[in-house]
């Protein structure tokens, strides 16, 4: 029998990173996705990841980047 599929709320950017659970900081995933994620990447920023990513995961031939937004004031 498949385990039952629920869902979690996932911090964007992780409480441990200074990350706060505001709306626009969570993510709501399924459970098993949520785990596969901290599994592979632990709590690392996106650029980490993306290294972790382009070292393991994908074809030489491309590279992942991260790029941060520029935060607009009002």
């Amino acid at each position: 029998m498949a385990d039952k599929q629920y869902d979690t709320e996932h911090h964007r950017c992780p409480r441990s990173l200074g990350g706060k659970s505001v709306q626009r900081n969570i993510s709501v995933v399924p459970g098993n996705k949520h785990r596969a994620w901290h599994l592979l990447f632990r709590n690392h920023p996106p650029e980490i990841v993306a290294r972790i990513i382009n070292k393991v995961w994908i074809d030489p031939d491309y590279e992942m980047i991260v790029v941060r937004k520029r935060k607009f004031q009002k």
